[in-house]
């Protein structure tokens, strides 16, 4: 069961998540990831399928970490197992009007 909103975080696929900063950034004690079952229930699609661009997750509170916005070019879930869509970090940031926040941390 979610206690709280849930939030779509986008980070790069060399960096990991920092929960403890999401956790800051979001103003919760503590954060964890949605479960399968709770991805189905929040974006209507599998775990797997979900894409930025779909509206159930365009209407989510979103988090887009800091280090994204060195790319030009993005590559992100296209919204089935075996897709995914290039698009410029400023369009999908216009289309998702995000917070930026410093959320991941490097790979070890």
């Amino acid at each position: 069961m979610l206690v709280a909103d849930p939030y779509v975080m986008i980070v790069p696929g060399d960096r990991r998540l920092n929960f403890k900063a999401i956790a800051k950034v979001v103003g919760a004690k503590k954060v964890r990831l949605a479960r399968p079952n709770e991805v189905t229930s929040i974006a209507g699609v599998k775990p797997g399928e979900v894409s930025p661009l779909i509206e159930s997750i365009k209407s989510l509170n979103v988090v887009i970490d800091k280090s994204a916005l060195d790319e030009g070019r993005v590559l992100v879930g296209g919204g089935t197992l075996h897709h995914l869509i290039r698009i410029n970090i400023e369009e999908l940031i216009r289309v998702l009007n995000p917070r930026i926040a410093d959320i991941t941390k490097p790979l070890p």
